[in-house]
C-alpha cells in the first residue's frame, strides 16, 4: 500500500538519495524509506522506478544486483577477462564423488573453471599446489604494479594519487595508504610511516 505521503515526495531529493546507495555502495541497506520522518512505509520498486529517472533506476537496479549475485554462495563469475557473466552453480557440488574435482564450463563462453577452488580448471594438479603457484604469480604482478591488500577485506587496491587516506570501494574501509593502521580512531600511525608526526583523524570524513 501507498503511504499518504507519496505523492508529496521529493522526487530531486530520492533521486538523489539513490545515486548517494550507488555511489557508497551502501547496498546492505538496499531499502528506501519515505522521506516523513515519522513515516516507516518501505518503498517499493515499482514506487521507486515511478518516482526517480530511468538512469539513476537502471543504475541502482544494475548495482544491486551484482552486489546480491556477488554476496550469494549460488552465483560465481566466469574467470575469463573477456566475460565476467555471473552463472548458477547451485547444485553442482552434490554429485561430485568424494576427491574427485569438479570441472564446470561457463555457459556464456565454455571458459572451464574448477568448482573445488574456483580458479580456472587446472586438471588433475591438486588445488592447494596450483594455488600456491597462482597466488605467487599474482603476488609478483600485484607488486609490480604498487598494489596492496585492504587490511580489512583484503582486496588489492592500486593509488592512483593523493594522499595517503584511502577508502576500500569494496569494504568503506579507511585506512593509511603507508601504514595500513586503521583510521576513525585515536591510534598513531605505524612507528615507521611517513604520517608518524599526524594523528589519524577521528572523522575519517576530513581528508
Amino acid at each position: 500500500n501507498i503511504c499518504a505521503h507519496f505523492d508529496h515526495i521529493c522526487k530531486t531529493c530520492i533521486g538523489k538519495l539513490v545515486e548517494t546507495k550507488v555511489t557508497d555502495r551502501k547496498f546492505q541497506e538496499a531499502e528506501l524509506k519515505c522521506l516523513n520522518p515519522s513515516c516507516h512505509h518501505v518503498l517499493s520498486f515499482h514506487e521507486i522506478k515511478s518516482i526517480i529517472c530511468e538512469e539513476v533506476f537502471k543504475t541502482w537496479d544494475d548495482a544491486l544486483l551484482m552486489y546480491h549475485l556477488r554476496a550469494s554462495e549460488s552465483f560465481i563469475a566466469c574467470l575469463n577477462p573477456v566475460c565476467g557473466q555471473y552463472f548458477s552453480v547451485e547444485g553442482c557440488g552434490s554429485k561430485k564423488a568424494e576427491g574427485q574435482k569438479k570441472k564446470i564450463a561457463c555457459p556464456y563462453c565454455k571458459y572451464e573453471l574448477c568448482i573445488d577452488c574456483n580458479r580456472p580448471w587446472h586438471g588433475k594438479s591438486n588445488c592447494d599446489n596450483n594455488k600456491k603457484v597462482e597466488d605467487e604469480k599474482s603476488e609478483e604482478a600485484i607488486k609490480s604494479l604498487g598494489a596492496k591488500p585492504c587490511p580489512m577485506c583484503g582486496i588489492k587496491i592500486e593509488k592512483a594519487g593523493g594522499c595517503s587516506h584511502m577508502r576500500c570501494d569494496l569494504c568503506r574501509h579507511n585506512f593509511c595508504w603507508e601504514c595500513l593502521v586503521a583510521y576513525g580512531s585515536d591510534m598513531q600511525h605505524a612507528s615507521d610511516c611517513m604520517q608518524r608526526h599526524q594523528n589519524i583523524a577521528q572523522d575519517p570524513g576530513n581528508y
